[in-house]
């Protein structure tokens, strides 16, 4: 795998169905523009290039991979994702806005490259495609990583609603991320119908996290937080007031349990959501499948992690309830 510094000329030559012809150096160019430094939205970075880099396409042809990340800047993004369409043959966006400047970008090129997106909770609302159910008919598609906030909820009111002094819980999320706030919608209803009391406590920069958590009442014990881009890169603001303040913390992406950031989780695997889209973009890359034809994905794997271990560490117990129906447990205290 190469990180080109400067994209190549174009050499491969793709249509909006996929590649039509390639000359003889087989070299193909892929671009990806990652919202933010965040442990999922890397993980899907790194899979989507090593299954593609391992796969039996890549024997054949050169793949050159540029990596950009504006670090959630609007201006360096638009023009980031004006440089990637530009001098790729394929792109891949990574949350919402970036798969958003990267159409925008092939739209206003008028460059009909294929455009996949992943990390993105709900695509029809962010107006990168008109279905989720059959192809769109466009150069855009990809893989969502709407998970089952619903679920999480069910999780937390069967093995927590009789261990729990107060059927509380309070959730921390990005104010300006529309993902998030249509998973904590959600989850908030799922509650109320379980007959919980829910907390809101949305935040609009991560400077609030530390200061908001530690204005929760000391009768609130639960902290669920969606899969939020802000709250998986300062996750460390959580944990340190959860642990300060003895919190179960479940949150909606599952690698974040392994890595400090919650005790338990029935969320998206991202680095399987890394593979999903990778092998997506083959299916195109080789011909198999056309851009214009491809329906939209969606999570395969929402694994049950839990981690008895950071839990200790921060004061509280996991029921024996919840840790034996977990798929994994893990014991890292800390990353």
């Amino acid at each position: 795998m190469k990180h080109k510094l400067l994209m190549m000329s174009l050499i491969g030559i793709f249509a909006i169905g996929g590649l039509v012809s390639c000359d003889n150096d087989d070299s193909i160019d892929i671009g990806i523009l990652q919202l933010v430094s965040a442990t999922p939205l890397n993980k899907v970075a790194e899979l989507f290039e090593s299954t593609i880099e391992n796969s039996d396409f890549a024997k054949t042809h050169k793949i050159n991979f540029t990596l950009r990340n504006p670090e959630a800047d609007e201006a360096t993004m638009s023009t980031m994702a004006t440089n990637l369409v530009s001098n790729s043959d394929m792109v891949l966006g990574i949350a919402t806005s970036a798969s958003q400047s990267l159409k925008k970008a092939s739209k206003s090129l008028d460059k009909n490259i294929p455009v996949l997106f992943s990390a993105v909770t709900d695509p029809v609302d962010a107006n990168l495609v008109t279905s989720t159910t059959s192809a769109n008919g466009t150069n855009v598609s990809g893989v969502s990583d709407m998970g089952d906030p619903k679920k999480s909820m069910e999780l937390i009111d069967t093995h927590f609603s009789s261990t729990l002094t107060s059927k509380k819980v309070a959730f921390i999320y990005n104010s300006g991320e529309s993902n998030s706030i249509q998973q904590v919608s959600l989850a908030k209803a799922k509650m109320n119908d379980l007959g919980w009391s829910v907390v809101d406590k949305s935040v609009a920069m991560e400077t609030e996290i530390e200061t908001t958590l530690n204005n929760l009442g000391s009768d609130v014990k639960m902290l669920y937080y969606p899969t939020d881009n802000m709250c998986a890169k300062y996750k460390a603001s959580i944990a340190k007031v959860a642990k300060e303040k003895n919190l179960f913390v479940c949150c909606g992406d599952s690698s974040l349990v392994s890595t400090g950031g919650a005790l338990f989780s029935l969320g998206v695997d991202y680095s399987s959501l890394g593979v999903q889209v990778g092998e997506m973009a083959l299916k195109i890359l080789s011909g198999e499948n056309k851009i214009e034809d491809t329906v939209v994905g969606f999570a395969s794997k929402l694994p049950l992690v839990v981690n008895p271990s950071l839990a200790a560490s921060w004061g509280v117990t996991l029921p024996e309830s919840l840790v034996a129906a977990a798929d994994e447990v893990v014991e890292v205290v800390s990353e």
